[in-house]
């Protein structure tokens, strides 16, 4: 299994051939004060299945803050069909997160687990207030 893409956006979708859209991909949020609600983002991911790997898989994502503690957490079964050809199994994931509460200003990050072993990537998101300077 590949992890070929994830991210967060303002807006995505698959269309009806397959295609995956991102729209507005960012990795900061700005707020006045905290806690702070964000009202809409996407989280997309991208993953490629080599043909022996087909069959059920448990996905869990977690959003935490840098000291590991969850601020939500998603869990959902993925049916890898078996492929007619070599190619690898190509399968988008969406997930709408509506009003997600960030307790306090600082590093959070998503993590991804495919059947209990984590993705080894970073999947970063930084709640920053509105008027610190730019890095």
């Amino acid at each position: 299994m590949q992890l070929r893409i994830a991210a967060l956006a303002d807006y995505t979708n698959i269309t009806d051939n397959g295609k995956l859209n991102i729209l507005g991909i960012f990795s900061q949020i700005h707020a006045a004060n905290v806690p702070a609600v964000h009202p809409q983002m996407q989280f997309v991911v991208q993953f490629a299945f080599e043909p022996i790997e087909t069959g059920d898989k448990t996905i869990r994502i977690v959003l935490q803050d840098e000291d590991g503690n969850e601020l939500l957490a998603m869990q959902g079964n993925l049916t890898i069909p078996k492929p007619n050809t070599p190619d690898p199994v190509v399968v988008n994931q969406i997930l709408v997160l509506q009003n997600v509460t960030f307790p306090h200003f600082g590093n959070y990050e998503f993590v991804i687990e495919v059947d209990g072993e984590t993705i080894p990537t970073q999947i970063p998101l930084d709640v920053l207030p509105t008027n610190a300077p730019p890095e």
